[in-house]
């Protein structure tokens, strides 16, 4: 699966409420045309978590983190350079953030165990070396970090997916899903600092990002 992860920032002088409706407005529009329905396999919002003070060190600059995923990266490439999504559906974009700070990820999804979870920790991670190298290291880590204790029984979903691009800023993608808010936010607390001392050495950008999963269209949830 090959996906594309971003996070924006509302516009100024716009409520959270206010965006998180225009922002699903904006995801309606994308669902309204055939295009765009037909080469995504999955279309999901993540809403920050309103109690970011649970989750110290996670980033307080964006209020929405975005997933569009394909089968392949050709379907993926040719949405996002196609008429509908550089016309309509981006010109609305322009009417829903701010794209002042904009993140992107596209990567090639490869999850360790789990299916996704309603509640997610999710970092943007940068490093020198090149992204299949970079998840790799991350992925040996996030292993060890998760492999007993309090982070093994909390942690319900792990991933850590490399950027297609070696000369891509964000050379991986990482999520860690919990069941709920309370077990984020407890496994949290242990997991960030850890993963930030012992990965210090090969990283050079982190931006961490803590949300609540709201699918907009995902068939095969449904077994279709």
């Amino acid at each position: 699966m090959t996906t594309l992860f971003y996070a924006e920032s509302r516009l100024p002088g716009t409520s959270r409420r206010s965006f998180l409706a225009r922002w699903r407005a904006h995801g309606g529009l994308a669902l309204e045309s055939p295009a765009f329905r037909e080469a995504v396999t999955r279309y999901v919002h993540h809403d920050p978590v309103d109690d970011l003070a649970a989750f110290p060190g996670t980033s307080t600059a964006y209020d929405a983190l975005g997933e569009i995923a394909c089968a392949d990266p050709a379907t993926l490439l040719a949405l996002l350079t196609g008429e509908e999504v550089r016309g309509p559906i981006r010109a609305d974009g322009a009417r829903t953030f701010a794209r002042t700070r904009t993140l992107e990820a596209l990567v090639e999804e490869h999850a360790l165990f789990g299916e996704p979870a309603p509640v997610s920790v999710a970092a943007f991670v940068a490093g020198a070396a090149a992204p299949a190298d970079l998840a790799g290291a991350l992925s040996d880590l996030q292993l060890r970090l998760t492999a007993d204790g309090m982070l093994r029984e909390l942690v319900s979903h792990l991933a850590v997916s490399p950027a297609l691009n070696d000369d891509a800023h964000w050379g991986a993608f990482l999520q860690l899903g919990f069941a709920n808010l309370s077990a984020a936010a407890r496994a949290h607390r242990d997991w960030l600092p850890a993963f930030t001392l012992a990965a210090g050495p090969f990283i050079t950008d982190l931006r961490v990002v803590a949300s609540v999963r709201c699918p907009l269209y995902d068939p095969a949830a449904l077994g279709v």
